[in-house]
Protein backbone atom coordinates (compact mmCIF):
# COMPACT_ATOMS: atom_id res chain seq x y z
CA UNK A 1 0.00 0.00 0.00
CA UNK A 2 2.90 1.80 0.71
CA UNK A 3 4.99 1.66 -1.76
CA UNK A 4 1.60 2.54 -4.52
CA UNK A 5 0.87 5.61 -2.79
CA UNK A 6 4.55 6.54 -2.72
CA UNK A 7 4.43 5.77 -6.57
CA UNK A 8 1.05 7.43 -7.30
CA UNK A 9 2.84 10.57 -5.36
CA UNK A 10 5.65 10.27 -8.12
CA UNK A 11 3.16 10.42 -10.89
CA UNK A 12 1.81 13.25 -9.47
CA UNK A 13 4.74 15.18 -8.62
CA UNK A 14 6.05 14.48 -12.46
CA UNK A 15 2.66 16.30 -13.17
CA UNK A 16 3.10 18.74 -11.44
CA UNK A 17 7.24 19.53 -12.53
CA UNK A 18 5.99 18.93 -16.51
CA UNK A 19 2.71 21.20 -16.48
CA UNK A 20 4.93 23.89 -14.73
CA UNK A 21 7.47 23.80 -16.84
CA UNK A 22 5.07 23.97 -20.00
CA UNK A 23 3.57 26.83 -18.17
CA UNK A 24 6.85 28.85 -18.15
CA UNK A 25 7.49 28.04 -21.47
CA UNK A 26 3.88 29.20 -22.44
CA UNK A 27 4.42 32.68 -20.70
CA UNK A 28 8.09 33.14 -22.42
CA UNK A 29 6.52 32.61 -25.75
CA UNK A 30 3.01 33.79 -25.31
CA UNK A 31 1.85 35.70 -28.96
CA UNK A 32 2.53 39.10 -30.01
CA UNK A 33 -0.28 40.21 -31.83
CA UNK A 34 0.87 43.44 -32.87
CA UNK A 35 0.72 42.84 -36.28
CA UNK A 36 4.10 43.40 -37.45
CA UNK A 37 6.31 40.14 -37.71
CA UNK A 38 10.02 40.21 -36.89
CA UNK A 39 12.24 40.77 -39.81
CA UNK A 40 15.66 38.55 -39.72
CA UNK A 41 18.46 39.79 -42.24
CA UNK A 42 20.86 37.46 -43.62
CA UNK A 43 23.63 40.10 -44.84
CA UNK A 44 26.42 39.07 -47.61
CA UNK A 45 29.94 38.09 -47.92
CA UNK A 46 32.17 40.28 -45.80
CA UNK A 47 31.03 39.90 -42.05
CA UNK A 48 33.58 40.47 -39.65
CA UNK A 49 35.73 37.26 -38.50
CA UNK A 50 37.42 36.52 -35.19
CA UNK A 51 40.45 34.51 -34.03
CA UNK A 52 38.89 33.05 -31.09
CA UNK A 53 42.12 32.55 -28.59
CA UNK A 54 42.47 30.13 -25.70
CA UNK A 55 41.59 32.72 -22.89
CA UNK A 56 38.64 33.32 -24.67
CA UNK A 57 39.49 36.56 -25.76
CA UNK A 58 39.10 37.66 -29.50
CA UNK A 59 41.22 39.12 -32.44
CA UNK A 60 39.06 40.55 -36.02
CA UNK A 61 41.22 38.94 -38.68
CA UNK A 62 38.89 39.76 -41.36
CA UNK A 63 38.72 42.53 -42.97
CA UNK A 64 41.88 43.13 -42.90
CA UNK A 65 42.86 46.59 -40.86
CA UNK A 66 44.68 49.01 -42.77
CA UNK A 67 48.13 48.70 -41.41
CA UNK A 68 47.88 45.31 -42.38
CA UNK A 69 47.37 46.19 -45.94
CA UNK A 70 49.44 48.91 -46.05
CA UNK A 71 52.22 46.78 -44.66
CA UNK A 72 51.94 44.04 -47.26
CA UNK A 73 51.68 46.18 -49.83
CA UNK A 74 55.16 47.86 -49.01
CA UNK A 75 56.53 44.55 -49.02
CA UNK A 76 55.35 44.62 -52.60
CA UNK A 77 56.90 47.65 -53.89
CA UNK A 78 60.45 46.55 -54.52
CA UNK A 79 59.21 44.00 -56.85
CA UNK A 80 57.00 46.04 -58.84
CA UNK A 81 59.04 47.18 -61.26
CA UNK A 82 59.76 43.49 -62.85
CA UNK A 83 56.40 43.40 -63.41
CA UNK A 84 56.27 46.16 -66.04
CA UNK A 85 60.07 45.71 -67.11
CA UNK A 86 61.23 42.31 -66.45
CA UNK A 87 61.73 39.35 -68.84
CA UNK A 88 59.12 37.56 -67.26
CA UNK A 89 56.84 38.20 -64.41
CA UNK A 90 57.63 35.23 -62.55
CA UNK A 91 59.49 36.87 -59.30
CA UNK A 92 56.31 39.04 -59.05
CA UNK A 93 53.82 36.50 -59.28
CA UNK A 94 55.38 34.37 -56.31
CA UNK A 95 55.78 37.55 -53.98
CA UNK A 96 52.50 38.66 -54.72
CA UNK A 97 51.39 34.83 -54.15
CA UNK A 98 53.13 34.57 -50.61
CA UNK A 99 51.88 38.31 -49.54
CA UNK A 100 48.49 36.71 -50.45
CA UNK A 101 49.00 33.74 -48.08
CA UNK A 102 50.54 35.35 -45.77
CA UNK A 103 47.21 38.36 -45.44
CA UNK A 104 44.50 35.37 -45.75
CA UNK A 105 46.40 32.80 -43.68
CA UNK A 106 44.00 33.45 -40.68
CA UNK A 107 40.55 32.50 -42.70
CA UNK A 108 42.22 29.37 -44.89
CA UNK A 109 39.79 26.07 -45.13
CA UNK A 110 41.09 22.63 -44.80
CA UNK A 111 40.64 20.17 -47.98
CA UNK A 112 37.09 19.73 -46.38
CA UNK A 113 36.06 23.01 -46.33
CA UNK A 114 36.66 23.41 -42.65
CA UNK A 115 38.20 26.52 -41.03
CA UNK A 116 41.84 25.90 -40.33
CA UNK A 117 41.84 28.15 -37.17
CA UNK A 118 39.63 28.85 -34.68
CA UNK A 119 37.39 31.34 -36.03
CA UNK A 120 34.18 32.55 -34.95
CA UNK A 121 31.60 35.29 -36.83
CA UNK A 122 30.45 38.60 -35.03
CA UNK A 123 27.43 38.04 -32.77
CA UNK A 124 23.66 37.77 -33.87
CA UNK A 125 21.32 40.78 -32.35
CA UNK A 126 20.20 39.99 -29.17
CA UNK A 127 16.42 38.75 -29.33
CA UNK A 128 14.64 41.44 -26.86
CA UNK A 129 10.57 41.77 -27.60
CA UNK A 130 10.89 45.53 -27.43
CA UNK A 131 13.15 45.93 -30.83
CA UNK A 132 10.24 44.20 -33.52
CA UNK A 133 8.36 47.13 -32.26
CA UNK A 134 10.74 49.83 -33.97
CA UNK A 135 10.54 51.29 -37.37
CA UNK A 136 12.80 49.15 -40.07
CA UNK A 137 14.50 46.83 -37.23
CA UNK A 138 16.51 43.85 -37.81
CA UNK A 139 17.25 40.66 -36.18
CA UNK A 140 20.73 40.75 -37.61
CA UNK A 141 22.01 36.99 -37.83
CA UNK A 142 25.79 36.41 -37.87
CA UNK A 143 27.54 33.55 -39.97
CA UNK A 144 30.83 32.67 -41.40
CA UNK A 145 30.65 33.19 -44.80
CA UNK A 146 33.28 30.72 -45.88
CA UNK A 147 31.74 27.79 -44.68
CA UNK A 148 28.69 25.45 -45.78
CA UNK A 149 25.42 27.28 -46.41
CA UNK A 150 23.97 24.48 -45.59
CA UNK A 151 25.34 24.35 -42.35
CA UNK A 152 24.89 27.87 -41.69
CA UNK A 153 21.40 27.71 -42.64
CA UNK A 154 20.77 25.22 -39.45
CA UNK A 155 22.27 28.08 -37.27
CA UNK A 156 19.58 30.27 -39.05
CA UNK A 157 17.04 27.84 -38.50
CA UNK A 158 18.31 27.75 -34.63
CA UNK A 159 18.29 31.65 -34.49
CA UNK A 160 14.70 32.09 -36.18
CA UNK A 161 13.40 29.59 -33.60
CA UNK A 162 15.35 32.15 -30.96
CA UNK A 163 13.32 35.09 -32.70
CA UNK A 164 10.04 33.19 -32.74
CA UNK A 165 10.11 32.40 -29.25
CA UNK A 166 11.05 35.52 -27.87
CA UNK A 167 9.04 37.78 -29.44
CA UNK A 168 5.91 36.02 -29.65
CA UNK A 169 5.47 35.38 -33.64
CA UNK A 170 4.47 32.15 -35.54
CA UNK A 171 6.26 33.26 -38.25
CA UNK A 172 9.24 35.63 -39.12
CA UNK A 173 10.00 37.95 -42.29
CA UNK A 174 13.43 36.50 -43.47
CA UNK A 175 15.76 39.53 -45.18
CA UNK A 176 18.23 38.34 -47.39
CA UNK A 177 21.36 40.37 -49.32
CA UNK A 178 23.88 39.08 -51.36
CA UNK A 179 25.16 35.88 -50.14
CA UNK A 180 22.79 36.06 -47.76
CA UNK A 181 20.43 34.75 -50.61
CA UNK A 182 22.78 31.56 -51.26
CA UNK A 183 22.00 30.96 -47.41
CA UNK A 184 18.31 31.71 -47.43
CA UNK A 185 18.10 29.39 -50.44
CA UNK A 186 20.19 26.30 -48.82
CA UNK A 187 17.31 27.03 -45.69
CA UNK A 188 14.59 26.52 -47.68
CA UNK A 189 15.87 23.83 -49.09
CA UNK A 190 16.34 22.10 -45.71
CA UNK A 191 13.51 23.54 -43.93
CA UNK A 192 10.78 24.93 -46.06
CA UNK A 193 8.91 27.82 -45.44
CA UNK A 194 6.68 26.87 -42.68
CA UNK A 195 8.33 29.31 -40.49
CA UNK A 196 8.32 32.28 -42.95
CA UNK A 197 5.56 35.32 -43.60
CA UNK A 198 7.33 36.01 -46.18
CA UNK A 199 10.83 36.34 -47.74
CA UNK A 200 12.35 39.27 -49.35
CA UNK A 201 15.96 39.13 -51.61
CA UNK A 202 17.92 41.93 -52.83
CA UNK A 203 20.88 41.32 -55.36
CA UNK A 204 20.95 37.56 -54.41
CA UNK A 205 23.41 34.97 -55.53
CA UNK A 206 21.23 32.19 -55.00
CA UNK A 207 22.16 31.35 -58.52
CA UNK A 208 25.64 32.31 -58.44
CA UNK A 209 27.37 34.80 -60.41
CA UNK A 210 29.96 34.47 -63.73
CA UNK A 211 32.89 36.13 -62.27
CA UNK A 212 33.56 33.69 -59.95
CA UNK A 213 33.18 30.98 -62.08
CA UNK A 214 35.54 32.30 -64.76
CA UNK A 215 38.34 33.09 -62.06
CA UNK A 216 37.91 29.07 -60.95
CA UNK A 217 38.07 27.76 -64.71
CA UNK A 218 40.59 30.52 -65.47
CA UNK A 219 38.77 31.92 -68.25
CA UNK A 220 40.06 35.67 -66.78
CA UNK A 221 40.77 38.32 -69.22
CA UNK A 222 40.76 41.88 -68.25
CA UNK A 223 40.13 44.30 -71.23
CA UNK A 224 40.46 47.33 -71.46
CA UNK A 225 37.13 48.64 -72.64
CA UNK A 226 35.43 46.44 -70.32
CA UNK A 227 37.24 48.49 -67.54
CA UNK A 228 36.22 51.07 -68.82
CA UNK A 229 32.66 50.67 -68.87
CA UNK A 230 32.73 48.97 -65.24
CA UNK A 231 34.36 52.18 -63.78
CA UNK A 232 32.01 54.45 -65.71
CA UNK A 233 28.79 52.47 -65.03
CA UNK A 234 29.58 51.64 -61.50
CA UNK A 235 31.10 54.82 -59.65
CA UNK A 236 28.32 57.11 -60.14
CA UNK A 237 26.09 54.29 -58.80
CA UNK A 238 28.03 54.29 -56.00
CA UNK A 239 29.57 57.46 -55.10
CA UNK A 240 27.53 59.78 -57.57
CA UNK A 241 28.25 61.94 -60.08
CA UNK A 242 31.84 63.00 -59.61
CA UNK A 243 33.79 65.38 -62.40
CA UNK A 244 36.86 64.84 -60.88
CA UNK A 245 36.69 60.65 -60.72
CA UNK A 246 34.78 60.49 -64.34
CA UNK A 247 37.82 62.69 -65.59
CA UNK A 248 40.94 60.38 -64.68
CA UNK A 249 38.97 57.44 -65.92
CA UNK A 250 38.75 58.95 -68.98
CA UNK A 251 42.09 59.90 -68.93
CA UNK A 252 43.36 57.02 -68.26
CA UNK A 253 41.42 55.40 -71.05
CA UNK A 254 42.79 58.00 -74.06
CA UNK A 255 45.98 58.03 -72.93
CA UNK A 256 46.37 54.57 -73.31
CA UNK A 257 47.56 54.18 -69.94
CA UNK A 258 44.39 51.51 -68.96
CA UNK A 259 45.13 49.74 -72.06
CA UNK A 260 48.65 49.09 -70.71
CA UNK A 261 47.80 48.17 -67.50
CA UNK A 262 45.76 45.78 -68.95
CA UNK A 263 48.01 44.48 -71.28
CA UNK A 264 50.64 43.93 -67.99
CA UNK A 265 47.87 42.14 -65.71
CA UNK A 266 47.23 39.71 -68.71
CA UNK A 267 50.73 39.12 -69.32
CA UNK A 268 50.79 38.09 -65.79
CA UNK A 269 47.71 35.75 -65.99
CA UNK A 270 48.62 34.15 -69.11
CA UNK A 271 52.13 33.31 -67.66
CA UNK A 272 51.36 32.56 -63.81
CA UNK A 273 47.95 32.16 -63.80
CA UNK A 274 48.38 28.59 -62.75
CA UNK A 275 50.83 28.72 -59.92
CA UNK A 276 48.90 31.60 -58.53
CA UNK A 277 45.17 29.63 -58.31
CA UNK A 278 47.28 26.31 -57.15
CA UNK A 279 49.17 27.95 -54.30
CA UNK A 280 46.98 30.83 -53.61
CA UNK A 281 43.54 31.16 -55.20
CA UNK A 282 43.21 27.15 -54.55
CA UNK A 283 43.98 26.41 -51.17
CA UNK A 284 42.34 29.86 -49.85
CA UNK A 285 39.24 30.36 -51.38
CA UNK A 286 38.88 27.61 -53.34
CA UNK A 287 38.59 25.58 -50.49
CA UNK A 288 35.86 27.69 -48.74
CA UNK A 289 32.21 26.26 -49.50
CA UNK A 290 30.40 29.34 -49.44
CA UNK A 291 33.13 30.63 -52.53
CA UNK A 292 32.68 27.54 -54.39
CA UNK A 293 28.63 27.84 -54.10
CA UNK A 294 29.08 30.88 -55.93
CA UNK A 295 29.71 28.84 -58.97
CA UNK A 296 26.80 29.23 -61.68
CA UNK A 297 25.68 25.82 -63.03
CA UNK A 298 27.09 26.34 -66.14
CA UNK A 299 30.48 26.55 -64.98
CA UNK A 300 30.18 24.01 -62.18
CA UNK A 301 31.28 20.82 -63.94
CA UNK A 302 34.71 22.53 -64.70
CA UNK A 303 35.18 24.22 -60.93
CA UNK A 304 33.94 20.25 -60.06
CA UNK A 305 37.68 18.98 -62.57
CA UNK A 306 39.93 21.65 -60.94
CA UNK A 307 38.64 20.10 -57.65
CA UNK A 308 38.93 16.46 -58.74
CA UNK A 309 41.94 15.98 -56.27
CA UNK A 310 40.81 12.73 -54.17
CA UNK A 311 41.23 14.98 -50.81
CA UNK A 312 38.53 17.16 -51.86
CA UNK A 313 36.34 14.44 -51.47
CA UNK A 314 34.57 15.79 -49.19
CA UNK A 315 34.76 19.34 -49.83
CA UNK A 316 33.01 18.29 -53.22
CA UNK A 317 30.48 16.59 -51.46
CA UNK A 318 28.89 19.29 -49.37
CA UNK A 319 29.58 21.68 -52.42
CA UNK A 320 27.19 19.31 -54.45
CA UNK A 321 24.76 19.53 -51.74
CA UNK A 322 23.86 23.16 -52.26
CA UNK A 323 24.34 23.01 -55.95
CA UNK A 324 21.76 20.16 -55.95
CA UNK A 325 19.48 22.68 -54.18
CA UNK A 326 21.02 25.22 -56.58
CA UNK A 327 19.87 23.32 -59.70
CA UNK A 328 16.08 22.84 -58.13
CA UNK A 329 15.13 26.34 -56.63
CA UNK A 330 12.12 27.19 -58.40
CA UNK A 331 11.13 23.73 -57.45
CA UNK A 332 11.97 24.80 -54.03
CA UNK A 333 10.62 28.12 -53.91
CA UNK A 334 7.67 27.74 -55.41
CA UNK A 335 6.84 25.22 -53.21
CA UNK A 336 7.47 27.45 -50.13
CA UNK A 337 5.15 29.42 -51.80
CA UNK A 338 2.40 27.48 -52.35
CA UNK A 339 2.40 26.25 -48.80
CA UNK A 340 2.05 30.20 -47.52
CA UNK A 341 5.09 32.00 -47.79
CA UNK A 342 5.07 35.08 -49.13
CA UNK A 343 7.88 36.09 -51.72
CA UNK A 344 9.56 39.25 -53.06
CA UNK A 345 12.90 39.13 -55.10
CA UNK A 346 14.53 42.69 -55.79
CA UNK A 347 17.51 42.77 -58.51
CA UNK A 348 19.51 46.24 -59.91
CA UNK A 349 21.12 46.39 -62.83
CA UNK A 350 22.68 48.42 -65.67
CA UNK A 351 26.09 48.23 -64.83
CA UNK A 352 28.97 46.15 -66.34
CA UNK A 353 30.55 43.02 -64.72
CA UNK A 354 34.07 43.35 -63.22
CA UNK A 355 36.42 43.18 -65.65
CA UNK A 356 37.46 39.75 -65.50
CA UNK A 357 35.84 38.29 -67.85
CA UNK A 358 37.17 39.79 -71.17
CA UNK A 359 34.77 42.25 -73.02
CA UNK A 360 30.99 40.48 -72.21
CA UNK A 361 28.49 43.67 -71.54
CA UNK A 362 25.85 41.41 -69.94
CA UNK A 363 23.52 43.28 -67.34
CA UNK A 364 24.84 43.18 -64.04
CA UNK A 365 24.99 45.05 -60.66
CA UNK A 366 28.68 45.59 -60.98
CA UNK A 367 29.24 42.04 -59.28
CA UNK A 368 26.22 39.51 -59.68
CA UNK A 369 24.40 38.81 -63.16
CA UNK A 370 21.32 40.47 -62.98
CA UNK A 371 19.86 37.39 -64.87
CA UNK A 372 20.69 35.44 -62.06
CA UNK A 373 19.67 37.28 -58.87
CA UNK A 374 16.33 37.73 -60.89
CA UNK A 375 15.71 34.19 -61.21
CA UNK A 376 16.01 34.28 -64.50
CA UNK A 377 14.68 37.43 -66.64
CA UNK A 378 15.96 38.13 -69.94
CA UNK A 379 18.20 41.01 -70.49
CA UNK A 380 19.54 43.40 -73.60
CA UNK A 381 23.17 43.86 -73.48
CA UNK A 382 24.24 46.74 -70.96
CA UNK A 383 22.98 50.26 -72.77
CA UNK A 384 20.82 48.18 -75.71
CA UNK A 385 17.57 46.93 -76.16
CA UNK A 386 15.82 43.67 -77.05
CA UNK A 387 14.91 45.48 -80.31
CA UNK A 388 11.63 47.17 -81.63
CA UNK A 389 10.47 43.79 -82.58
CA UNK A 390 11.00 41.67 -79.09
CA UNK A 391 7.68 39.80 -78.48
CA UNK A 392 7.70 38.90 -74.75
CA UNK A 393 8.91 35.57 -74.06
CA UNK A 394 6.36 34.21 -71.88
CA UNK A 395 2.58 35.60 -72.88
CA UNK A 396 0.66 35.39 -68.99
CA UNK A 397 -1.75 37.85 -70.02
CA UNK A 398 0.67 40.87 -68.23
CA UNK A 399 3.08 42.98 -70.00
CA UNK A 400 6.26 42.00 -68.17
CA UNK A 401 8.97 43.81 -70.46
CA UNK A 402 10.65 47.51 -69.43
CA UNK A 403 9.66 50.60 -70.96
CA UNK A 404 12.83 51.22 -72.12
CA UNK A 405 13.11 47.77 -73.57
CA UNK A 406 15.78 46.98 -71.35
CA UNK A 407 14.53 43.61 -70.10
CA UNK A 408 11.99 40.96 -69.84
CA UNK A 409 10.63 39.88 -66.65
CA UNK A 410 8.21 36.81 -67.95
CA UNK A 411 11.11 34.57 -67.80
CA UNK A 412 12.02 34.78 -64.31
CA UNK A 413 11.07 32.33 -61.51
CA UNK A 414 8.11 34.54 -60.20
CA UNK A 415 7.45 37.53 -62.65
CA UNK A 416 4.56 38.82 -60.66
CA UNK A 417 6.81 39.06 -57.57
CA UNK A 418 10.33 40.63 -59.01
CA UNK A 419 11.27 44.28 -59.32
CA UNK A 420 14.30 44.90 -60.96
CA UNK A 421 16.02 48.51 -60.60
CA UNK A 422 17.71 49.90 -63.60
CA UNK A 423 21.52 52.68 -62.59
CA UNK A 424 22.09 50.54 -59.27
CA UNK A 425 25.17 48.44 -58.33
CA UNK A 426 25.60 46.13 -55.82
CA UNK A 427 26.09 48.20 -53.00
CA UNK A 428 23.25 50.52 -53.61
CA UNK A 429 20.26 50.13 -51.58
CA UNK A 430 16.48 51.03 -53.01
CA UNK A 431 15.43 51.95 -49.06
CA UNK A 432 11.90 52.64 -49.61
CA UNK A 433 11.33 50.10 -51.76
CA UNK A 434 12.48 47.25 -49.94
CA UNK A 435 10.65 48.59 -46.99
CA UNK A 436 6.77 48.74 -48.23
CA UNK A 437 7.93 44.99 -49.58
CA UNK A 438 8.73 43.71 -46.21
CA UNK A 439 5.95 45.52 -44.27
CA UNK A 440 3.07 45.35 -46.99
CA UNK A 441 0.61 42.90 -45.61
CA UNK A 442 0.49 39.75 -47.54
CA UNK A 443 2.14 39.18 -50.88
CA UNK A 444 2.52 42.23 -53.21
CA UNK A 445 2.74 41.87 -56.77
CA UNK A 446 4.37 44.35 -59.12
CA UNK A 447 0.81 45.53 -59.94
CA UNK A 448 -0.12 46.47 -56.74
CA UNK A 449 1.08 49.94 -56.05
CA UNK A 450 1.96 52.44 -58.82
CA UNK A 451 4.93 53.82 -56.97
CA UNK A 452 6.57 50.42 -57.02
CA UNK A 453 6.05 48.69 -60.51
CA UNK A 454 8.02 45.77 -61.68
CA UNK A 455 10.99 48.12 -63.11
CA UNK A 456 12.20 51.00 -61.70
CA UNK A 457 15.07 53.96 -61.92
CA UNK A 458 17.35 54.33 -59.12
CA UNK A 459 18.68 57.39 -58.19
CA UNK A 460 19.97 59.01 -54.99
CA UNK A 461 21.57 56.24 -53.81
CA UNK A 462 18.75 54.53 -52.24
CA UNK A 463 15.61 56.09 -54.07
CA UNK A 464 13.59 55.02 -56.87
CA UNK A 465 11.24 55.89 -59.44
CA UNK A 466 8.82 54.48 -61.50
CA UNK A 467 10.38 53.50 -65.11
CA UNK A 468 8.52 55.20 -68.08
Amino acid sequence: MKARMKQTLCVLLALVIAFSASAVCFAADSGCDCGTAPVVFVDGIGGSLYLEKEDGSREQVFPPDTDTIVKAVVKLLPVLPLLFFGPTTGVFERSLTKLACELFETIRCDENGDSVYNIKPGSSNAVKKENHYKEDYRYYFAYDWRLDPLENAKKLDSYIDQVRSGTGHDKVVLESYSEGGEVCLAYVGQFGGAKIEKYVTLCSAFQGLTVVGSIFTGKVNVDPNQTYYFLTSFLPTLMGENKALDGAVKFAKYSGLLSGLCFVINRLIRNDFDNFYNDFALPYFGQMPGIDDFVTQEDYAAVRERLSDPKHKNLLERVDRYHEIQANAKQILSEAVEGGMNICIVSNYGCYAMPFVGYNPYQSDALIDSAKSSGGATMAPVGKTLGPNYVQRIADGHNHVAPDGSADASTCLFPEYTWLVEGFCHWNRPDELMNWLIRYNGQPTVFTDERYPQFLIGHDQNMTAPMK
